[in-house]
């Protein structure tokens, strides 16, 4: 690897603070654990994803939850609420922030597609 691309002590050290996989604390948290400023960690977190980019997104130990319970267990948004004891609005600002971070794709629909078979080419009536 090159001597560049290599994270710093510090880097790897944020990174293994903030990584879901790993630590999984937040960037507030990480900076108190590591006696530095919040600042400092968002600055070490940039330099480390552009070195080595296959490690982000990250994500904290309550987003990957949220995301394992909304995806993998299927979940609604008030069963997460019901089961964490949090409001619903709080499940979906964790919903909203892991789509924001591109680990989240609703494949659904927010409004059933409407089409009318009459105004529709005989081709695309077929494939529905």
């Amino acid at each position: 690897m090159d001597e560049q691309m290599r994270l710093t002590k510090m880097e790897a050290m944020v990174v293994q603070k903030c990584h879901h996989g790993l630590g999984g604390l937040s960037t507030s948290d990480a900076a108190k654990e590591l006696d530095i400023s919040h600042r400092t960690v968002t600055m070490h977190l940039r330099n480390a994803e552009a070195k080595a980019p296959n490690l982000f997104p990250i994500l904290t130990q309550k987003q990957a939850q949220m995301l394992h319970l909304y995806t993998v267990e299927g979940m609604s948004v008030a069963m997460i609420a019901e089961i964490k004891e949090i409001s619903e609005a709080t499940v979906r600002g964790y919903l909203r922030r892991l789509r924001r971070k591109g680990v989240l794709h609703d494949d659904k629909p927010k409004r059933p597609l409407r089409f009318h078979e009459s105004t529709m080419s005989q081709h695309v009536v077929k494939k529905w």
